[in-house]
């Protein structure tokens, strides 16, 4: 598993349960959104102190 090239990236894991088998995460479309993102990091900044 340690050495196993398609886990060599990120997002992909691997499952010890009875199938034992590696599995990609698939993001959301709003998981994904970049101006979602920016927009809670400026919140989490003003919550915080930072800004």
């Amino acid at each position: 598993v340690v050495s196993e090239p398609s886990l060599c990236k990120s997002g992909v894991y691997w499952s010890w349960n009875k199938d034992s088998a590696s599995f990609e995460n698939q993001l959301s479309q709003e998981a994904s959104d970049t101006e979602k993102a920016r927009k809670v990091w400026d919140l989490s900044e003003k919550l915080v102190g930072l800004a």
